[in-house]
């Protein structure tokens, strides 16, 4: 069997003065087979399409300097456009594909006053959290799992993940080739671009808070729907269902409560949408 993760990372170290980069940077992506990855692209395609949309980068989509812009991919969005199109793309990411990633401490490795490479640390901390979620989530998985980064051409990335991959490829026998491609041409890497970007935003609230986990967010909950098992399972027209119920949960609570934040584990009751939930199961 093969498997193959596509990654991308949100936030840069500085090499030449950690403490003036990014102080929370991450590198996530999703795992799944071949098989679904190309019916993940088919479906992908489809549903950029249907929004007129190119392509998906999440920086471009989220800086209202960007997308404000003529000729950005996203000018001219409605706010309810933008939000049904993340959403609909979350839910591509979510139907099959493993998330995995890491969020680097760029504080902690300096307050340790450790003398090793803060960068290649990063891509350690990236490769070891892979293994610990393949143990989990694929016990028992002996075949070869290729790693697919988004291209790049900065060298103070690109070698000390090369470097890296070599270390552990020679160690651990699930770890197989390495590339380097471009998002417009290989989509999954659009899907970790989301991931990481979305989970790079959490980071940064962890780190600055003292390492308190920020409130859970309904993106979030799609995104990340491969760590909860009982989601996981899920067949896929369920967890359609519930998206939509959630989505809907959430626009009825901005408009009563339009100061304050939805999270899912809190605001949403199934309960109050059982019969449109079964209706939809139906359909």
């Amino acid at each position: 069997m093969i498997l193959q993760i596509y990654l991308d990372e949100s936030g840069r170290i500085r090499p030449d003065d950690p403490s003036k980069g990014d102080l929370s940077p991450v590198v996530c992506g999703y795992i799944d087979t071949p098989e679904n990855w190309k019916r993940f692209c088919k479906d992908w395609k489809g549903t950029l399409s249907d929004y007129g949309a190119d392509y998906f980068h999440f920086r471009e989509f989220a800086t209202p300097k960007l997308y404000e812009k003529p000729g950005n991919a996203y000018y001219g969005w409605s706010k309810k456009k933008r939000h049904e199109f993340l959403y609909d793309l979350a839910y591509l990411c979510s139907k099959s594909g493993v998330a995995e990633g890491t969020l680097f401490d760029v504080r902690g490795h300096i307050s340790s006053k450790s003398t090793d490479d803060p960068i290649e640390t990063s891509v350690v901390n990236l490769f070891k959290s892979f293994q610990m979620g393949m143990d989990s989530k694929w016990p028992g998985f002996d075949g070869k799992v290729l790693f697919v980064f988004d291209k790049c051409d900065d060298k103070d990335w690109t070698v000390p993940i090369n470097k890296v991959h070599a270390r552990f490829s020679a160690l651990d026998p699930r770890i197989g080739g390495l590339a380097f491609e471009d998002d417009k041409d290989y989509l999954p890497l659009q899907a970790a671009d989301l991931l990481a970007y979305s989970f790079h935003q959490n980071a940064k609230r962890f780190v600055d808070n003292n390492k308190t986990i920020p409130p859970l967010r309904s993106l979030d909950f799609i995104l990340n729907r491969s760590s909860n098992p009982g989601l996981r399972n899920l067949d896929n027209s369920y967890w359609r269902a519930v998206i939509d119920c959630i989505r809907e949960d959430e626009r009825q609570f901005m408009k009563q409560f339009p100061d304050q934040k939805y999270n899912p584990e809190k605001q949403f009751d199934l309960k109050k949408y059982a019969a449109r939930f079964r209706q939809q199961i139906r359909l």
